[in-house]
């Protein structure tokens, strides 16, 4: 398993997001020791599919949206704002998953 840790600017975490973070900078093949990469750092209640959460909501009697479609757009950050806006579907999920 590769765990890698980068401590980088902006612009450079831009590339190696783009290009892999277990790519060789000379060759750019993916390193031996990184064929099987692992995520270290996800958070579960964020990777919940949306429809999943409207499909729940609809067994448990929470009414989040008339539709997944309307309710994934409704989790959607339209323009970029600040955190609190950004996390605020987050409480819209949490007594559905809760």
């Amino acid at each position: 398993m590769c765990f890698l840790r980068h401590e980088v600017e902006s612009e450079e975490m831009i590339r190696l997001a783009r290009e892999g973070f277990g790519k060789d900078r000379g060759s750019g093949a993916i390193r031996k020791d990184c064929q099987k990469s692992v995520e270290l750092h996800i958070h579960l209640d964020g990777s919940v599919r949306p429809e999943t959460i409207w499909e729940i909501s609809q067994r448990k009697g929470i009414h989040l949206a008339s539709s997944s479609a309307d309710y994934r757009s409704s989790l959607v950050t339209k323009e970029p704002s600040n955190l609190a806006n950004f996390l605020a579907p987050i409480a819209t999920y949490l007594p559905v998953i809760a």
